[in-house]
């Protein structure tokens, strides 16, 4: 693969919003494009389980059920394909405690500079990571922000890891609480670190809400309740389960 001048393109982390990104089930181009827009951009430290990593450019901590689920993939056909890129020495994986670190190898030379399309130079890349450990947590990029709260990547990540979200899982429910508060004034917090611990903590390790966290309702029970309240069926979430269908009032969903 050649990296000269002009032989790559800007690609942003965003991309990821995008309705289209997670409509499919990915290919294994897409699952290593993935994993490129997984790594991090910049040195961080992050806590799993209470234990600490250090992570550089490159690096990121994802388990194969995340990655499946992700990727709409089986466990088996993760595994394999990180195997596989292993074993083409396109990505490394080290296991510390049970938790996998899987690092992008030759990182650099999917980074250019703005003014050309060359790899970051090592100086380049120790100014940066001198840069990053001066910035201030409350100075680091959002993964989400709204008029309530903020959440940066650091306390995104490990949202993700403590609850098993995927991204877009998680930013659903970021954008759900968001709406919550904006309906329910006079239950708006002071704490929002804890309002958000509390609000993911009501769900189940698959990351569905948990059945008894609302009143059950059945379709006809539903518009009755919708009609009597001026609103629609679709301010509720249709769950199946177990073969069993039932709908849930989107505001107690998220009141827990």
């Amino acid at each position: 693969m050649k990296h000269g001048n002009g032989n790559w393109l800007r690609y942003y982390r965003s991309a990821t919003e995008n309705e289209f990104y997670f409509a499919e089930r990915f290919t294994r181009w897409q699952g290593w494009v993935d994993l490129l827009t997984l790594a991090c951009f910049a040195p961080r430290t992050v806590f799993i389980r209470g234990i600490e990593f250090h992570l550089q450019p490159g690096d990121m901590i994802e388990s194969q059920k995340t990655l499946a689920k992700r990727w709409k993939w089986s466990d088996n056909t993760v595994r394999k394909f990180l195997n596989l890129l292993s074993a083409r020495g396109q990505i490394s994986i080290k296991v510390r405690y049970r938790i996998s670190v899987i690092s992008i190898s030759n990182w650099a030379l999917y980074q250019g500079t703005d003014n050309e399309g060359a790899p970051q130079t090592a100086p380049q890349t120790a100014l940066a990571m001198r840069m990053v450990k001066n910035v201030k947590k409350e100075d680091m990029q959002p993964f989400f922000r709204c008029e309530f709260f903020s959440v940066n990547e650091n306390d995104a990540f490990n949202y993700r890891d403590t609850f098993n979200l995927s991204e877009a899982e998680l930013l659903s429910e970021l954008k759900r609480m968001s709406l919550w508060l904006e309906k329910n004034p006079a239950k708006r917090k002071k704490n929002y670190g804890r309002f958000i611990v509390n609000w993911l903590s009501r769900r189940n390790g698959d990351g569905t809400p948990q059945a008894n966290s609302a009143k059950r309702f059945s379709r006809t029970e539903a518009a009755k309740y919708a009609k009597e309240h001026s609103f629609t069926v679709a301010n509720f979430d249709r769950v199946v389960r177990d073969g069993e269908e039932y709908y849930l009032l989107k505001s107690e969903v998220q009141n827990g």
